[in-house]
């Protein structure tokens, strides 16, 4: 009785798909709007330019002396 009523739904699956793939409709849509209008870029010239420390030598994992507040290591120290 199980098994007889896997193979029906098999079946139902086998005779649903290939109905659905007949009935596909391919369409070529070549045409493209322009949605989002250009930016520029994602840098601002009102940004901080890092600036290095000359006056004392820096340790790598103290922070870093422009003021950004990452270490130096993954800051200025690169």
């Amino acid at each position: 009785v199980g098994f007889e009523k896997f193979e029906t739904m098999i079946d139902n699956i086998e005779h649903e798909t290939t109905k659905f793939a007949n009935r596909a409709q391919i369409q070529n849509n070549l045409e493209r709007e322009q949605v989002a209008k250009p930016t520029g870029t994602n840098a601002s010239e009102d940004a901080p330019k890092h600036r290095q420390a000359v006056s004392k030598k820096v340790g790598r994992n103290e922070p870093c002396p422009c003021g950004s507040g990452k270490k130096y290591k993954n800051c200025c120290g690169k």
